[in-house]
């Protein structure tokens, strides 16, 4: 027999849960037929007592025997609550949160009502937030009371209300709808409000369609900015450095890159400052989107024999770099494609350091194969210090100490008065050195100081320049004045009143104390010079006649976010930049090109062998005092484009265009450019472990070229401080060379013989007839004109510094005053 209700209605405590996995059903109670959601099936945890919450029915009764958790909400509280499921009905669904206490008297809505469409066997989806405000109240008659009463004092248990109107019939015992993911999370709503994001399911090596967070993180008008980190299926946490699986945020969307199949939590969170909320200033909010990615569906499963064998070289001791991974595919159809996790797209990485790498291998049909390698490293760590049983006597020589059992089995220790061993009890006090070596015949040099009394040392918080400006702190305890001190077994003066020793110059010293004793103490103290971060490559573009290659570079990661006076004190202290590119003689080995003094961070390489060839730079820095950094740990590989034509059987130009991958910054996808005679055309979006794209030739075209866009450009501050900043201009994209279809027009190149300076709030642009680009500090277009006369005056509105581009390609770095 069917019954027609009118309406059913589910009451639920209001709860944090996680993603809920059951069916609404349709029960019989005391009072007639309500709607529930099986308790068992569920795990709700109001308070965070570690015990299960009741669900209530719609007629109030518990569905399992616990006591009600109170929950008194307040103003500002809220709730995001998501839904997807199949119904099994047709009508409405209306859901509130509501105050079913006694104190209340009859309901009290709290939130505004929300309504979705149910459509008997078809999928529905709710996916929004309720924010409590408390300003109506149902009295004992039935009538509203004013906006504003104080209900929230009467309030002690909030419920989230659902009301289901059906418009088809339904049976006593049937299912109105089920329920595939279910959620409700409670937060103060001063906080950003996160709405559930859905999973992500796509296939490997796909271009993965972005997420806009702006429609899950509800902010009330208040700028955003954001963070990411990814944990992987095995539990590991890892960020950009694993390149095999990416994920960024690029002006507000979350962009993913695949190149290996497994399982993903991307975490994501927003946060904002709020300027005259003193309670809720600091926003912040946190949500978390599951990525799923596939394997490649390939037809013929059986081909896909792909073996892989490996030649490890491990790094021959610890602090080296000279570590090697060399894969060889075999089993498949060549040719192969490599993917590492450090970025890397051929069959070797080198010059690493120890740690585990995966590479992941693909041949020509789509067949792939994942390789997980370590390369070892025999370490030998630093500060390992004896422990030191006796000090010595003040002018004896009676000091103890002893190596811990542990390490004297793993390590030999040679003193540097020749004795070699763990332990002993002959040392008068003064610093030693002692070499310690490992089993493989590593070794570290330690100072190691045995003092008569205590001291303590350290240089000046703030670090100096090249000179003798660095000041040394110290404190002494457990001697007599007067002391005499010694910097490098030199005498010097120091200032015992603040406890000082000024005039010190950069780098390691070795400080000595003597009390009037006789009694002594040593230490090692470092005088740190200015720091500056590392540079890295920012990114390596074929200019736009595909004679040379752009090399522009910015630092680290972890000073993007500096203040931009200490960054310009940084620049301050950089004397020139070098360059270098990979030998074409050996894989990993790299070759210095060319010097920049510039603060301008733009090289242009014209020593190219060939036009489509690809390469990979490195950059260091050196400072004024002569010291150079390492070679940047990123690669960063220019695009080559090669092109072939072919006549399809109707008689027309199919064009196959194939181009070595990028290396350098994250990337979604490539873009494919069809270059015609008045402009270029963004023709295609190809996935980013997919280098190939063919089409029959429209008119009109004259070539084409491939590029990859970059998350953030570059941008300058106006003291010429690179930093990153989402703009437009030359600095973002990296693109290959122009590949020129034959039989038609040439593409025309111009020979820069241009001069370019400053005069009068103007640029003048002579011995140039082409066209002129101009970007601002920031990277930011200005103006662009063509050229036909001998001398163009281009008037600027600003003074400051400008970067003039001719033809796109050569830049020019002006000081327009």
């Amino acid at each position: 027999m069917k019954k027609i209700f009118t309406l059913f209605s589910v009451f639920v405590i209001a709860l944090t849960a996680n993603a809920q996995y059951s069916s609404f059903e349709l029960r019989e109670g005391d009072s007639g037929p309500f709607f529930s959601i099986p308790f068992d099936n569920s795990i709700v945890d109001l308070n965070n007592d570690g015990q299960k919450d009741a669900w209530l029915s719609g007629n109030g009764d518990i569905l399992m025997d616990a006591a009600y958790e109170e929950w008194q909400p307040e103003v500002g509280e809220s709730f995001t609550l998501y839904m997807k499921g199949v119904s099994k009905v047709s009508g409405k669904m209306m859901m509130v949160i509501a105050d079913s206490s006694y104190l209340a008297n009859s309901w009290v809505e709290l939130s505004s009502r929300a309504e979705i469409e149910l459509v008997e066997g078809k999928e529905f989806e709710f996916n929004g937030y309720f924010s409590i405000n408390n300003t109506t109240k149902l009295t004992m008659d039935g009538q509203f009371g004013n906006a504003g009463d104080e209900v929230k004092q009467e309030i002690t248990r909030g419920l989230l209300y659902f009301a289901v109107y059906p418009t088809t019939e339904i049976g006593q015992d049937e299912i109105l709808f089920e329920c595939s993911d279910f959620s409700v999370n409670y937060q103060w709503s001063g906080s950003i409000v996160v709405l559930h994001i859905p999973d992500v399911t796509a296939e490997v090596g796909s271009i993965i369609p972005r997420i806009n967070l702006y429609d899950y993180f509800l902010s009330d008008g208040v700028a955003l900015e954001f963070s990411v980190w990814t944990e992987s299926e095995d539990g590991d946490e890892h960020f950009s450095e694993n390149s095999l699986f990416q994920a960024k945020v690029i002006k507000g969307e979350l962009c993913l890159s695949a190149f290996a199949p497994g399982e993903f939590m991307v975490n994501i969170m927003g946060f904002a400052r709020v300027e005259g909320d003193e309670q809720h200033g600091e926003r912040e909010g946190r949500g978390t989107v599951r990525v799923v990615i596939t394997e490649k569906k390939i037809e013929n499963v059986e081909t896909c024999n792909i073996e892989l064998k490996e030649t490890i070289k491990n790094v021959t001791c610890g602090g080296d770099r000279d570590g090697s991974i060399v894969v060889e595919a075999f089993g498949g159809v060549e040719p192969y494609s490599y993917r590492w996790s450090t970025g890397r797209t051929d069959n070797g990485i080198y010059h690493m350091s120890g740690g585990v790498y995966s590479v992941v291998v693909e041949d020509s049909v789509g067949c792939m194969v994942r390789g997980v390698y370590e390369i070892e490293e025999s370490y030998v760590p630093y500060g390992l210090y004896p422990d030191i049983l006796a000090r010595p006597t003040c002018n004896e020589n009676d000091g103890k100490v002893e190596y811990d059992s542990e390490y004297s089995q793993e390590y030999t220790f040679k003193w540097d008065d020749g004795v070699e061993s763990s332990s002993r009890d002959d040392l008068a006090a003064r610093m030693y050195k002692i070499e310690i070596s490992d089993k493989n015949g590593c070794s570290r040099t330690v100072d190691f100081p045995l003092s008569n009394f205590n001291i303590w040392a350290s240089d000046q918080w703030e670090s100096v320049k090249c000179g003798n400006d660095g000041v040394i702190y110290y404190s002494i305890y457990g001697a007599t004045a007067p002391y005499t001190f010694y910097i490098d077994d030199n005498k010097v003066e120091a200032d015992e009143e603040n406890e000082k020793i000024s005039g010190v110059s950069i780098g390691n010293h070795k400080l000595t104390i003597v009390d009037v004793d006789g009694c002594q103490a040593d230490e090692i103290v470092t005088v740190h010079k200015n720091y500056y971060p590392q540079p890295e490559i920012y990114s390596v573009s074929y200019a736009e006649d595909s004679k040379s290659i752009i090399v522009m570079w910015t630092f680290d990661n972890s000073d993007w976010h500096a203040d931009p006076e200490d960054l310009k004190e940084y620049m301050d202290n950089i004397d020139y930049f070098t360059i270098y590119r990979e030998t074409s003689e050996q894989k990993g080995d790299y070759d210095s090109i060319g010097f920049v003094k510039s603060s301008f961070p733009l090289y242009q390489d014209y020593d190219l062998s060939e036009d489509n060839a690809s390469y990979r730079y490195k950059i260091s820095a050196t400072d004024y005092c002569g010291e150079t950094t390492e070679m940047s740990y990123t690669e960063n590989k220019s695009i080559g484009l090669t092109m072939t034509t072919e006549e399809t059987e109707n008689g027309k130009t199919q064009v196959n265009l194939s181009w070595t991958p990028y290396e350098g910054q994250f990337f979604d996808s490539y873009s494919v450019y069809r270059k015609t005679k008045s402009k270029n055309l963004d023709v295609a979006k190809v996935a980013p472990n997919k280098m190939t794209y063919s089409e029959i030739v429209p008119a009109g075209t004259r070539g084409y070229f491939v590029g990859v866009t970059f998350p953030d450009t570059l941008y300058f501050d106006e003291n010429n401080t690179p930093l990153l900043k989402a703009e437009s201009g030359p600095f973002a994209l990296a693109l290959s060379n122009i590949a020129e279809l034959e039989g038609f027009d040439a593409i025309p190149t111009i020979k820069n013989t241009a001069v370019v300076y400053a005069k009068d709030k103007s640029i003048i642009i002579q011995g140039a007839k082409s066209n002129v680009t101009v970007y601002d500090v920031q990277g930011r277009f200005v103006t662009q004109k063509t050229v036909n006369q001998d001398v163009e005056i281009i008037p600027l509105e600003k003074k400051g510094c400008y970067i003039v581009f001719v033809d796109e390609t050569q830049g020019y770095e002006i000081i327009v005053w």
